[in-house]
């Protein structure tokens, strides 16, 4: 999308705007920074974390990959640029539902930051790193993420004005590291965070405004943080995979605990079979 320092490509965007229009349909936009990010960001000065790839998608498994640190101040001024640039393109674009609450990111859409300790990766092809030490290294603290967090959602508010912003919560995304720059003994991942971040949400921005989402539905299992919360924000859920017989359960769940949209895989959405089940999870969607 900025392949270049404030030169911009829309195309993509655009494209998938004008099919959804000659469908009669609306999207919702995600730009992913994270591993994705331009290389051109690291000449001008931000810094970067390099960790080992360890999914089996976007990149061989073993690559070293690198994302900007959060709270890096190069990167904090140029991702709020784009955002600035994004908003002023496609906030009043009536087919835009929503967009994507971007900028603390890894491998994807969900605000994560790797935290594992010298994984194996793909049964034994490499070791990653320690991705817990690197960031206390380079000073992390439960403060600054949070605080690049507010930052991010400041710019995006500001942006887009008229557009709802969806963040794309994941219950362990953050690494053990409390506010003081030290690791949480005996845990996976820093679960305070990422409570904080979404209380944040909440507080700063609300319903109307404000959305809360989590990628992993199935059949029995739905993300109780944001269930939790949909009494003071707008809440959707994407599936963890393509669920097959299991969509219409999955869709059922998420509608009955308020969800307002869902995302589902395309093989789901043209399986034969789920076409009842979609009419019904649209019938209730409207409901909410």
């Amino acid at each position: 999308m900025e392949p270049a320092d404030g030169t911009f490509d829309w195309s993509e965007i655009d494209t998938a705007i004008a099919t959804a229009q000659v469908n009669g349909k609306k999207i919702s936009i995600s730009v992913v920074p994270g591993v994705q990010t331009p290389a051109w960001l690291w000449t001008e000065g931000a810094r970067a974390f390099n960790y080992v790839w360890d999914q089996g998608y976007s990149y061989p498994y073993c690559t070293v990959v690198s994302l900007p640190v959060p709270w890096d101040p190069v990167y904090e001024a140029k991702w709020g640029a784009f955002v600035a640039a994004f908003g002023a393109r496609y906030d009043s674009n009536p087919t835009v539902s929503h967009v994507k609450l971007t900028g603390v990111n890894a491998p994807s859409q969900e605000t994560s930051l790797p935290g594992t300790v010298n994984e194996i990766i793909n049964n034994g092809q490499c070791t990653g790193y320690d991705d817990v030490q690197n960031w206390i290294n380079l000073g992390y603290t439960r403060t600054l993420v949070e605080g690049a967090w507010q930052q991010f959602a400041a710019d995006f508010s500001t942006a887009f004005p008229h557009k709802q912003f969806a963040e794309m919560f994941n219950p362990c995304g953050l690494p053990p590291i409390d506010e003081n720059g030290a690791v949480i003994p005996d845990e996976e991942c820093d679960y305070q965070g990422v409570t904080d971040i979404l209380n944040y949400g909440i507080d700063d921005y609300g319903l109307g405004r404000f959305i809360g989402q989590n990628n992993a539905l199935t059949a029995t299992a739905i993300c109780g943080v944001i269930v939790s919360d949909a009494d003071f924000i707008d809440t959707g859920y994407q599936e963890l995979e393509p669920l097959g017989s299991g969509f219409a359960a999955a869709a059922t769940l998420a509608i009955s605990d308020n969800a307002m949209f869902l995302e589902i895989y395309e093989s789901d959405l043209t399986d034969s079979s789920n076409q009842s089940a979609i009419t019904t999870a649209h019938n209730g969607l409207l409901a909410n």
